[in-house]
């Protein structure tokens, strides 16, 4: 197949003769390839502990980094979920464009609103993390909520159309692309 690569302004745009990806960067990232994550606080929604270990293992299977579980005192992710309540989302990354020099510090927080996200199955609620997750991977949103199931990434906005309508819970092509063009 022969593709077409635009890279305009941190957006790549590849072209092949079934389907347009894109990633975009947030311009941040970790200082390693070895990235690793831990708990807030040992019992931080002790529920959905396993769901956060294959979010970040589907990360780790699929891309150059080394994505573990470290001590909390020196991970670069924290793990938190708690109900922030009805405020629009179900996920979070709040510094994700917050870095000096490009880089991350340690203790990076990745949120899942239990408000919401206590009602979803655990493929969903792993939709979601692995989504949040990916944005201190450096990876803004892409899509929107009329992208073709074929297109959508992990890194979709919306959570009704990543997993709801397209049952994307993993890093796709284009998110393992984004991640290992930085890294």
């Amino acid at each position: 197949m022969v593709a077409m690569v635009l890279i305009v302004s941190g957006y790549q745009l590849t072209l092949g003769a079934s389907q347009a990806e894109a990633y975009a960067t947030t311009g941040c990232k970790f200082g390693s390839k070895t990235i690793t994550w831990n708990y807030y606080s040992p019992n931080s929604g002790i529920q959905y502990q396993s769901q956060w270990v294959n979010s970040a293992s589907k990360w780790h299977n699929a891309t150059k980094l080394s994505v573990t579980q470290g001590p909390a005192s020196s991970a670069d992710m924290l793990f938190y979920a708690a109900s922030w309540g009805n405020n629009g989302w179900d996920g979070y990354a709040p510094d994700s464009f917050n870095c000096k020099k490009g880089v991350h510090a340690k203790g990076m927080h990745v949120y899942l609103n239990t408000h919401y996200a206590a009602g979803y199955t655990s493929a969903m609620r792993e939709s979601v993390m692995v989504h949040e997750i990916g944005h201190y991977l450096g990876l803004q949103h892409v899509g929107s909520s009329t992208t073709v199931c074929s297109s959508v990434t992990i890194m979709n906005p919306f959570t009704s159309r990543r997993w709801s309508d397209c049952s994307v819970n993993a890093p796709r092509a284009d998110d393992i692309n984004g991640v290992n063009a930085q890294y």
